[in-house]
């Protein structure tokens, strides 16, 4: 893959999970900034609604195996998993 002028879109490198990765930095942005700037809320709930936009085939499947519960718990992992991709893909790189 570092070989390659760009990444291919297969498997776990597709352009949604890419722009999942952007989103949930944007994200992570906006509620740490929520303190300190109270709108930042508003734009963290339009970068979660447009995560889960991105990932609702995923997130669909979820919640169809175990309910909306599961859903919500996978929706929290997946964003911590995507801040994982970003450090690993910067580190890698």
């Amino acid at each position: 893959m570092a070989d390659e002028p760009t990444f291919a879109n297969d498997l776990n490198t597709t352009w949604t999970l890419r722009a999942a990765i952007v989103v949930s930095y944007a994200l992570l942005s906006a509620l740490l900034a929520t303190p300190v700037f109270r709108p930042a809320a508003a734009v963290a709930l339009v970068l979660l609604g447009i995560l889960v936009v991105l990932r609702r085939p995923y997130y669909g499947w979820c919640v169809q195996q175990r309910g909306w519960l599961f859903g919500v718990r996978v929706v929290a992992m997946d964003v911590l998993h995507h801040l994982c991709n970003g450090l690993s893909l910067v580190v890698g790189t």
